[in-house]
């Protein structure tokens, strides 16, 4: 009688970390692969441990979208979890672009571009995943609806201070020390890539709207109501929108002008 196989063992995080530093691609299908098992534990420790490194291969077509890719949600209380181990991986590289802002030379230009674009995916897949949750969601209790609100914010913050980061400081302290034609042809892809993310992300911006008008909130003991926009100050009121496209708009300006003077 033939022995049944043994399980086969999933790759060691190890194995996974090194897959996904090699190119935007492998990021992408490594991070949605573990996320895809089930295991927040493992997600969380993959997350926290993934460090792209400086060689970290680009799409030479821009930024891919992960428009149609399986982002396996579950729920509200799994997204905090799984949200710890997407902060620590955007502080993680935050941290390695300011030390490149403090470490000028030619291959930080083109790793800072790599760190910039990697937290943008990591954006598009947050405010994806809150989507995901909201459009199989009918009613929500306030506190989901608030842990919504606020996953989105902190994801359309954190663009926010990742590209101010990349077009001031990052932007001065390399044109102050490494030869202008390298940084030129580390930069000029750069303004373009960010006016296509700033349109995908205002695209999932109203896919939001669109699904919280197919919402219901049900506070306790009280009747059901159209989840709002504005309350307790966030990114969700229309005038706070207008102000945040309009800093992320000067923004992509300014890098844009950057790579003209050079």
């Amino acid at each position: 009688m033939a022995k049944a196989k043994a399980p086969k063992k999933p790759p060691t995080l190890a194995s996974l970390v090194r897959l996904a530093g090699a190119t935007e691609e492998s990021f992408i299908e490594g991070t949605l692969a573990i996320l895809q098992e089930g295991d927040n534990e493992r997600s969380v420790e993959f997350l926290t441990r993934l460090n792209l490194p400086r060689d970290f291969g680009l799409n030479p077509d821009g930024i891919p979208s992960l428009e149609g890719l399986d982002v396996a949600v579950v729920d509200w209380q799994t997204e905090t979890v799984i949200i710890e181990g997407m902060e620590k991986f955007i502080e993680r590289h935050i941290r390695k672009l300011k030390w490149l802002v403090n470490h000028p030379d030619v291959e930080a230009v083109n790793a800072g571009v790599g760190l910039y674009r990697s937290k943008c995916i990591m954006t598009e897949l947050r405010i994806r995943r809150v989507l995901a949750l909201l459009q199989q969601s009918e009613v929500l209790n306030p506190i989901e609806w608030g842990v919504a609100r606020e996953l989105l914010n902190r994801a359309y913050r954190d663009f926010r201070r990742s590209s101010s980061l990349l077009t001031h400081q990052f932007y001065e302290s390399m044109v102050g020390s490494v030869e202008r034609e390298e940084v030129r042809a580390a930069l000029s892809p750069v303004p373009l890539v960010m006016k296509q993310h700033i349109a995908r992300l205002a695209g999932l911006r109203d896919e939001v709207e669109v699904a919280r008008q197919d919402l219901a909130v049900q506070p306790e003991g009280y009747p059901i109501v159209r989840p709002p926009r504005y309350f307790g100050g966030d990114l969700m009121e229309t005038m706070s929108w207008k102000h945040f496209w309009g800093e992320v708009g000067t923004l992509q300006d300014s890098m844009r002008q950057h790579v003209e003077l050079l």
